[in-house]
């Protein structure tokens, strides 16, 4: 079996993009805040009613203190979770705020001349012209920009 390498004349960049790191909110997320402002709840409560299993309902819980908008009490019969007054106002709208993480970073890309198709730069690796002829096989042939075929010697 031999390795063919196929050359493909692409535009090659480098730019900065600003992303917002996060996921929505699940409906399921949104019922249970709910439920908590209706009455303070148990973990147990919450996933007897949503039969739901307690570690998702303790995972919906995690997010929506992060959240700001369920707070804890520990009392002798055991935790509650209650909703704050944050929480009281976000839960009749129609979905729960998002507040997604805004990141920036650099990413490398090329762009395949010919048919416009993107690629990351780890999708596709690129090899400058100088080492492809450096290590050229006497059959080997480049498509030029106008899609012929061009042998180099």
């Amino acid at each position: 079996m031999s390795i063919v390498r196929v050359a493909i004349p692409v535009f090659r960049g480098k730019r900065r993009f600003h992303l917002d790191k996060g996921r929505p909110w699940s409906v399921v997320e949104q019922i249970i805040l709910a439920a908590i402002v209706s009455k303070p709840r148990s973990v147990d409560e919450l996933a007897t009613d949503a039969d739901l299993s307690r570690r998702i309902v303790f995972e919906i819980l995690i997010r929506l203190m992060r959240a700001g908008w369920v707070e804890l009490t520990q009392k002798p019969g055991g935790v509650t979770f209650n909703a704050s007054l944050a929480g009281r106002a976000v839960v009749d709208r129609d979905e729960l705020p998002n507040a997604p993480k805004r990141i920036s970073r650099w990413m490398s890309f090329a762009i395949d001349k010919i048919t416009g198709t993107l690629y990351r730069s780890r999708e596709l690796p690129p090899f400058e012209r100088h080492v492809l002829e450096q290590t050229r096989h006497p059959r080997t042939a480049r498509m030029d920009e106008g899609g012929r075929e061009d042998r180099i010697r």
